[in-house]
């Protein structure tokens, strides 16, 4: 009996003849797939964040660059990737229920830095 009960804490509720079935007519949501890339170098960028603007939905990329984002629904959305030194892209995407959809970043690099030197000296 032990053995069914965890069964139950796994998969959900029993009912009188068994486990209930998950909906058949279930659709995953709409998901991203893509990679981050430096522009110039075509090098793959790890933890870069990708965002989906005005949501709390959000990822990094891995250690060669990757991401899967899953949307929160079927809409339009603005999505950007970021990382430190770079210049942030955004883009707008659009996936159907069930189906995902790629998205390559190619992000330029800037230097936080003011390539001038002032030169100050003391009296």
């Amino acid at each position: 009996m032990m053995a069914g009960a965890a069964l139950i804490a796994l998969f959900g509720c029993a009912t009188g003849s068994g486990l209930v079935q998950p909906d058949a007519q279930a659709v995953a949501p709409p998901s991203l797939i893509g990679a981050v890339l430096d522009v110039e170098s075509g090098k793959r960028l790890a933890d870069c964040s990708i965002a989906v603007l005005g949501t709390k939905v959000g990822t990094r990329s891995d250690e060669n660059g990757r991401f899967r984002l899953n949307l929160p629904d079927a809409s339009a959305w603005t999505v950007q990737a970021q990382a430190l030194g770079y210049y942030k892209q955004v883009r707008t995407v659009s996936v159907l229920p069930g189906h995902f959809d790629t998205l390559v970043f190619r992000l330029e690099w800037h230097s936080p830095l003011n390539p001038q030197i002032l030169y100050i000296q003391r009296r």
